[in-house]
């Protein structure tokens, strides 16, 4: 009898459905029920889809307007549409090694450039000379109980 009262109110005779007007995540909850699986990516047939990935920009309920992807494909998908765009705030190399400090946008060898593990070049995105001044401002602004800039040199 339950498997009567289920298929009694599913899809559109379901009170809850929403049809096209349907969010973000269930659009694809629906598209990964009913999209069959591969084994491959269906861009580079190497490895095996995690993401489902939408071809046209429109999220509407077409299976055929959907790909399953792996990671590395769906981002670099993403990024040539421009549904991704790069982080803001990346380090600009320029010839000859010379890295722009996001803060004076002087172009400054790598060694002015305090080490970062997280960072794309294993440098942070601001030089020491920028660092160190507003480190040394906000020590002075959080700190009122200390003498002035000017007696202290």
């Amino acid at each position: 009898m339950p498997k009567i009262l289920s298929q009694q109110r599913f899809c559109e005779k379901n009170s809850q459905w929403k049809g096209e007007d349907v969010g973000y995540s269930a659009l694809h909850n629906w598209i990964r029920r009913h999209k069959p699986k591969p084994e491959l990516c269906e861009r580079c047939n190497k490895t095996k889809p995690y993401d489902l990935s939408n071809v046209s920009g429109n999220y509407q309920r077409d299976i055929k307007d959907y790909k399953w992807l792996c990671r590395t494909c769906h981002i670099n998908y993403d990024y040539s549409t421009g549904n991704r765009k790069p982080k803001q705030g990346t380090h600009r190399i320029v010839d000859n090694g010379l890295f722009e400090c996001l803060t004076c946008k002087k172009l400054k060898p790598r060694a002015d450039f305090h080490k970062s593990k997280l960072e794309k070049y294993k440098i942070r995105k601001h030089c020491k000379d920028c660092r160190n001044s507003k480190s040394r401002e906000e020590y002075y602004n959080n700190n009122s109980n200390l003498p002035e800039r000017s007696a202290i040199k």
